[in-house]
């Protein structure tokens, strides 16, 4: 009943403030421009997937492409096979239902009255990003590739938007996809008012149970064996349940004596996870060049703590060409953090840790249930964008926060370059970072989550693609900071 109330509660409030969301891949005005193109990419590269502690790295190949008729762009990314390190080469890529969540449909664009998106989406924000911040559903790519939905709609005085990491998870027996949503409201010329909600009906999503025996594949040493759980059970089957042979095994041989009913078992179970915000603006200034906004917003974590942003300044000049600032102070209160469902959330919402020796000690650990131990804290939050006749655009997200005795910084930044030189060469670059929890920046360096470069020359393009992920991978082995992604070589053929 209260998955269902919640997604009620979320489906009837959708929305999102256009100039701060971004639903493309890339930065919105260049992918805008490279979305007018028709094409078929081949690419060859090594990636490795991040699915919790396992970290495997093959080699891939595959072929992409996208074709436009007026407002409607259809896109495809398939990933023909992988060839894993130690040569094993992987068929599951060869079955047609591997390529269903490979497909995207697009239509218009964030800036359209009406746009919907279907299939990958990145860096999905929304409002002033205080509850979403970031969110791609793209996360460990190109093996697990969700099949989500962005959709907006803007009337004269109100906007309405909808996210969804993966449809998939709605048509389950039990519904378990992210689902996040808000609706602003013009009240006047000078004043208008946002409401944004965002859920995780299932926090417990992040693990796979690949033999259906209702244990995830991180708590079963048969994962795709549904027979078998434990050691164990295997021995007793084996044995045909000869309760000598098997004393026998544990006391010489050192056989665990755990069945499944020593085992945690997720089977149906939810670990649900929602938080609200209300957030208002006012416009100082409103020319034709340039404005000037105050705004504040407050939000709450289901179950836990709130947090407030007050006073906040926002500004724009220009047009076409056009710089814009934001800046604010937060405050949070105990169990409280700023922008919860952040970049990799997908990937850290749920991990495993160990509470003892043995299979049986194994569990699970949500984020939203490590928010008991976070103190009261505050934070600077600053953000820029440049636009710049569609050569150059730059998004940045800066933030300071102090928790106690404890300071650490997160930077977000977007930066992507274009050039036409004459009718038929084009330079393009686009590079983008993520960090977070960095104490001291003048002892870090930086690393670029993303770097696409690629030259056309009249129909044809070469390219160079790189998506890095940077994470904190909890595991009931070790606590590590790992890299995982896919680097890749392509060659496009532009149809039109």
């Amino acid at each position: 009943m209260k998955t269902k109330l919640i997604a009620l509660l979320l489906l009837l409030t959708v929305g999102t403030e256009a100039q701060v969301l971004n639903l493309n891949d890339s930065v919105s005005n260049l992918r805008r421009s490279i979305n007018k193109l028709n094409y078929i990419n081949i690419k060859v590269g090594t990636a490795s997937e991040l699915p919790g502690h396992l970290s495997d790295y093959y080699y891939t190949y595959g072929i992409n492409g996208q074709y436009k008729i007026k407002n409607v762009t259809i896109g495809f990314d398939f990933p023909v096979n992988r060839i894993q390190s130690t040569g094993e080469v992987n068929s599951s890529f060869n079955k047609w239902d591997d390529y269903l969540d490979k497909i995207y449909i697009e239509y218009g664009d964030a800036n359209s009255s009406f746009y919907i998106k279907t299939g990958k989406l990145e860096r999905v924000h929304l409002g002033y990003s205080n509850i979403v911040n970031g969110l791609s559903n793209r996360l460990n790519y190109p093996l697990n590739n969700s099949w989500g939905i962005a959709t907006s709609y803007k009337f004269k005085n109100i906007s309405m938007d909808l996210f969804i990491n993966d449809l998939a998870d709605v048509f389950k027996p039990t519904a378990s996809p992210f689902i996040a949503s808000r609706v602003e409201k013009k009240l006047s010329d000078k004043l208008k008012i946002g409401f944004t909600a965002a859920s995780d009906l299932n926090e417990y999503d992040s693990f796979k149970d690949s033999d259906k025996d209702a244990y995830t594949d991180e708590f079963d040493l048969y994962p795709e064996d549904g027979r078998y759980v434990t050691e164990y059970e295997k021995a007793f089957d084996l044995a045909n349940g000869n309760l000598d042979y098997l004393n026998f095994m544990v006391e010489f041989h050192g056989l665990s004596t755990t069945q499944r009913k020593d085992i945690k078992q997720l089977g149906n179970k939810h670990s649900i996870s929602a938080a609200f915000g209300i957030d208002i603006t006012y416009s100082l200034l409103q020319k034709p060049k340039y404005n000037l906004e105050l705004y504040s917003h407050i939000s709450k974590m289901m179950n836990y703590g709130w947090g407030i942003a007050i006073p906040g300044i926002k500004a724009s000049y220009g047009k076409k060409n056009k710089i814009a600032i934001n800046m604010d102070y937060a405050y949070a209160s105990e169990e409280f953090i700023f922008g919860f469902y952040d970049y990799d959330y997908l990937l850290s919402r749920a991990y495993i840790i160990s509470r003892g020796l043995g299979q049986e000690n194994l569990d699970i650990v949500t984020k939203q249930s490590e928010l008991s131990s976070y103190p009261s804290g505050s934070a600077i939050n600053f953000g820029l964008s440049i636009e710049f006749n569609d050569f150059i655009e730059l998004n940045t997200r800066f933030s300071k926060n102090w928790w106690n005795s404890t300071s650490f910084t997160l930077i977000n930044s977007e930066l992507a370059l274009n050039k036409d030189f004459g009718k038929n060469i084009n330079f393009k670059i686009t590079a983008f970072l993520e960090t977070s929890n960095i104490k001291n920046l003048s002892n870090v360096t930086i690393p670029l989550n993303g770097l696409t470069i690629s030259v056309r020359l009249n129909k044809f393009a070469f390219g160079f693609e790189q998506h890095s992920y940077f994470y904190t991978d909890h595991n009931w082995e070790t606590d590590k900071y790992v890299k995982g992604g896919l680097t890749a070589l392509g060659l496009t053929y532009f149809i039109n």
